[in-house]
C-alpha cells in the first residue's frame, strides 16, 4: 500500500471561459504554456532537476471529450500538489495575469476523500483511441509552440484510469507516465 504522504493533497482548478471573439484553442494553449513556465520555474527553484513529485496536472473532461469526438482537451486544468505551499509558489493568479478575463482560478482546496486515480500521460497512438479527421489521425491535445526551437507541436495526452495510487516523478508539463493523480 502507498504512504500517504506521498500523495497530492491539494488541488487548484483553472476553468477556462469560453469569451466572445476568442479562439478557446488559443486560449487554452496560452493558458497551458503558462502553467508550464511555472512549472519549469517551480523546478529550477525547488527540485533542481527536469522532474518532481510535488506538482502534477489533470485535465478532469478530457476523458468526456474523447468520447465526443473532440479534439479539446476540456475547460478544466486541475493543478495538484502534495501541499498548499507547491501549489501557492506557482503563483497561478500572476502567471496568468495576462488572461484574467478568460480564466477564473479556484482557491486551494483539499482533494475529496472519495476519489480513483488517473494518470496523464503523453499520447501513443498505438496504445488508445484516437480520432480521424480529413485522413489524419487526430487526438485531443493542447497546442503549442516550443521555446527552444520554435517549432509548432500538439501535446496530445491520454489519461488510463487506476483503482490504486502510483506514485512517480511528473515533468514540467505536470505528465507522467508512471505516477497518477487523484480522479474526481
Amino acid at each position: 500500500m502507498i504512504d500517504w504522504c506521498l500523495i497530492m493533497k491539494y488541488y487548484q482548478d483553472i476553468h477556462i471561459l469560453d469569451t466572445e471573439g476568442t479562439k478557446f484553442n488559443q486560449i487554452i494553449s496560452r493558458v497551458f504554456t503558462s502553467i508550464h513556465h511555472a512549472i519549469t520555474a517551480f523546478l529550477a527553484e525547488h527540485e533542481d532537476t527536469k522532474t518532481t513529485d510535488r506538482i502534477a496536472l489533470a485535465f478532469p473532461e478530457l476523458a468526456e471529450r474523447i468520447e465526443q469526438n473532440s479534439l479539446i482537451i476540456g475547460s478544466i486544468i486541475r493543478v495538484f500538489g502534495k501541499d498548499v505551499e507547491a501549489i501557492s509558489s506557482l503563483n497561478l493568479n500572476v502567471a496568468l495575469i495576462k488572461y484574467r478575463f478568460n480564466t477564473r482560478c479556484t482557491p486551494i482546496k483539499e482533494v475529496p476523500s472519495e476519489h480513483t486515480y488517473a494518470m496523464y500521460k503523453r499520447h501513443s497512438r498505438s496504445k488508445s483511441k484516437v480520432l480521424i479527421k480529413d485522413g489524419k489521425h487526430r487526438h485531443p491535445g493542447i497546442f503549442m509552440k516550443s521555446d527552444s526551437t520554435g517549432q509548432n507541436l500538439v501535446l496530445n495526452i491520454d489519461e488510463v484510469v487506476y483503482d490504486h495510487a502510483l506514485y512517480g516523478q511528473y515533468n514540467s508539463f505536470g505528465l507522467s507516465s508512471t505516477a497518477t493523480v487523484p480522479k474526481f
